[in-house]
């Protein structure tokens, strides 16, 4: 996939590459790929990173063998078929390699 100045994509030909909007040919021996980087639009910032109801407990990392991990139970309750049922779910994430993992 090659893209011309003017921003349309070019289409693959026997000579190379050509625009359909302006006709611009571009032999095949160059980049097929070529990607627009803008830093500033791709920048991603981290305003909070806390681990909100997550609490430390001693509980080793299967990843890589940490005693301490972090800890949080999430509760759901649904119904099927008029029947109620409650489900509780214990997530883990690891202090040192934040590896996470559900335990059901």
């Amino acid at each position: 996939m090659k893209f011309c100045e003017c921003g349309s994509y070019m289409e693959k030909t026997r000579e190379g590459f050509q625009c359909p909007r302006c006709g611009v040919m571009a032999p095949s021996t160059a980049n097929a790929f070529n990607k627009r980087r803008n830093d500033a639009e791709n920048t991603i910032y981290v305003v909070d990173n806390s681990l909100g109801g997550y609490l430390k407990v001693s509980h080793a990392c299967p990843e890589c063998g940490n005693p301490e991990t972090y800890r949080l139970i999430a509760a759901s309750s649904g119904e099927h078929a008029g029947v109620k049922q409650d489900r509780a779910v214990e997530r883990y994430k690891c202090v040192k390699c934040l590896h996470s993992w559900i335990v059901s």
